[in-house]
């Protein structure tokens, strides 16, 4: 375990780590006990897997892993597996049946950063910050303000320390983000895109990122080890890198002179999975309503015969029935409509040959009669001689 002299560096990452809320040690009524609540949060962070060498505690007792991580009392428990004591009855060594992602809750619409201590390169550095955040589609907005307002379902200030590079925060608990962030006053010296990069880094852990090179810090630091996991605090988020590079995220541990504060694909992978809104369904449209049917036009047939075969009506300038030739008075139409429309007779049938009959038998005989000329005379000339014969 080492002393903590100054901020050197900031940091990314992929997964996310499970915390509880920051206390500040209020409360703690005396030198000892404060001492006592910092040697059980060193012991809760070895516990849970941490190297003593990432491990940090600054000259007012405070607790810092991996070179930007404030941590509690609360949060060191639970990253032990500890449950947090909520009663004086309840035994704080029992080990939990159930881990944290210490994530924002997505109850948490509006995160709202107070900036009132920054100014010039400073100022402008944490709105390109927010704007990293809010430009996304995300499950909160996150908006600048001077303090606590109307609105805020959270709230981090911005601090500056003095003298000092890199930055530090602190882990999601309870379901809202860290509270604060403090950013060395020589951060901006780099540029705007430094300093810009530096607060995204550190709003980053405030929402539950951890380095994305916590495991081989020596990847964007050119040194240092392993941060350790945590147990609970080094879960992968689907689709990003398992490996990290120089360079690939935000969440590195370290920045450089040429960093931009810029999203890389993965960083952007990470926001989208952890805290990315899901498309809504496109409403199904309205059924456009059936038009009403239109009363069809009838058609103006005072001068014409349609529909009016046969018919003779003193209110038409014209008539249809089979007389209309003789007193011409038949519509243009009359010889189209109801002569050369209308229907053929059926053609009679042809007469069948009987018995006593003259059909095709003229000037013979018909079996019982007679069908010549000289039937008259006998008188047995059949009855229907007159007709065919």
């Amino acid at each position: 375990m080492k002393r903590r002299n100054s901020f050197l560096v900031i940091a990314l990452t992929t997964a996310t780590m499970a915390t509880a809320c920051y206390d500040n040690a209020e409360g703690i009524a005396n030198l000892e006990a404060r001492e006592a609540q910092t040697q059980e949060i060193v012991d809760n962070l070895v516990a849970a897997g941490h190297l003593e060498s990432e491990i940090e505690v600054l000259d007012n007792g405070t607790v810092m892993l991996g070179g930007d991580a404030e941590v509690d009392i609360d949060a060191a428990r639970e990253m032990a597996g500890l449950r947090r004591v909520v009663s004086e009855d309840e035994d704080a060594t029992d080990f939990r049946q159930y881990h944290t992602n210490a994530l924002v809750s997505k109850s948490v619409e509006t995160i709202c950063v107070d900036g009132s201590r920054y100014s010039g390169a400073m100022s402008l550095a944490l709105d390109d910050a927010i704007a990293n955040y809010t430009n996304l589609d995300l499950s909160f907005d996150m908006k600048r303000t001077n303090g606590q307002e109307a609105g805020c379902d959270a709230l981090i200030t911005a601090y500056v320390d003095q003298g000092a590079h890199g930055g530090v925060a602190g882990f999601p608990s309870g379901g809202k983000p860290f509270h604060k962030i403090t950013i060395g006053s020589l951060v901006p010296n780099g540029g705007v895109p430094v300093a810009a990069h530096v607060m995204t880094h550190e709003l980053g852990h405030c929402i539950g990122f951890r380095h994305s090179d916590y495991y081989n810090r020596s990847i964007s630091c050119g040194t240092g080890g392993n941060e350790g996991n945590a147990g609970l605090g080094d879960n992968h988020v689907p689709g990003t890198p398992t490996n990290a590079v120089w360079g690939g995220s935000v969440m590195n541990s370290c920045y450089s002179a040429n960093s931009t504060g810029d999203w890389t694909s993965s960083d952007l992978t990470a926001l989208d999975v952890l805290y990315g809104v899901a498309p809504q369904p496109e409403p199904e449209p309205e059924p456009e309503p059936e038009p009403e049917p239109q009363p069809q036009p009838q058609p103006d047939n005072k001068n014409s015969c349609e529909g009016r075969c046969g018919d003779l009506d003193p209110n038409f300038s014209c008539n249809c029935d089979d007389k209309c030739e003789a007193y011409e008075d038949c519509c243009d139409d009359y010889q189209n409509m109801c002569v050369d429309s209308k229907p053929l007779p059926e053609p009679e049938p042809e007469p069948v040959q009987k018995p006593d009959s003259c059909y095709n038998q003229c000037g013979g005989n018909a079996g019982q009669c007679w069908c010549d000329e000289a039937c008259k005379s006998y008188g047995d000339c059949c009855d229907n001689v007159d007709l065919y014969c």
